[in-house]
C-alpha cells in the first residue's frame, strides 16, 4: 500500500524486483515533476534554473528521470493493482494514477470525488476496497467507485 511519492518509490522498487503478490496505489504520483516543482516554489527558485538542473541531470545519467517515471516501470509490472485517485486532488493530478494503469497489466483505477489527496487514506469504502483487493484471491479489482465524503 503506497501513497502519493510513496506510490512512485514502490512503482521503483517493484520493477527493481521487490517480490509483492498484489498492490494498492492512493493518489500515486508517477513522476517526481509535482514534488520537484513544489520545493523549487518554496525555496524561491526560478523554473529556468530548475530546467537547467533537470537538463544537466538528464545529461550526466543519460535519460535517469524518464527510468524512474511510472509510465516506463508500469510496463513491467503485472501483479493486480488497485489504484485510487481523486478527481479534486490539489497536489498530484488524476491523470498520474491514469498513466500508470494504462500501462500496468492487472490494474484497475477507483475514482473519487470529494476526498482530496489525503481523504482517500481515511475513507472507509476506500479503506475496506483496498483491504478486499489485498485479501482476495482474484485478480479482479471492484468495480464500485467511491464517492466522497466532503
Amino acid at each position: 500500500v503506497a501513497h502519493s511519492l510513496g506510490a512512485a518509490a514502490a512503482t521503483i522498487a517493484l520493477a527493481g524486483g521487490t517480490a509483492a503478490e498484489r498492490a494498492v496505489y492512493l493518489a500515486a504520483a508517477e513522476n517526481l515533476d509535482p514534488y520537484v516543482d513544489r520545493f523549487r516554489r518554496e525555496l524561491g527558485l526560478s523554473a529556468a534554473l530548475v530546467g537547467n538542473v533537470r537538463r544537466r541531470v538528464d545529461r550526466r545519467f543519460g535519460l535517469f528521470r524518464e527510468s524512474l517515471r511510472g509510465r516506463t516501470l508500469a510496463r513491467a509490472l503485472a501483479l493486480p493493482l488497485l489504484a485510487f485517485h481523486d478527481a479534486d486532488d490539489c497536489e498530484i493530478p488524476a491523470a498520474h494514477s491514469e498513466t500508470i494503469v494504462a500501462r500496468w497489466v492487472g490494474a484497475r483505477l477507483v475514482r473519487t470525488i470529494g476526498l482530496g489527496h489525503r481523504g482517500l487514506l481515511r475513507h472507509e469504502g476506500v479503506v475496506r476496497a483496498a483491504v478486499e483487493h489485498l485479501l482476495s484471491d482474484a485478480t479482479a479489482a471492484p468495480e464500485a467507485s467511491h464517492p466522497g465524503d466532503g
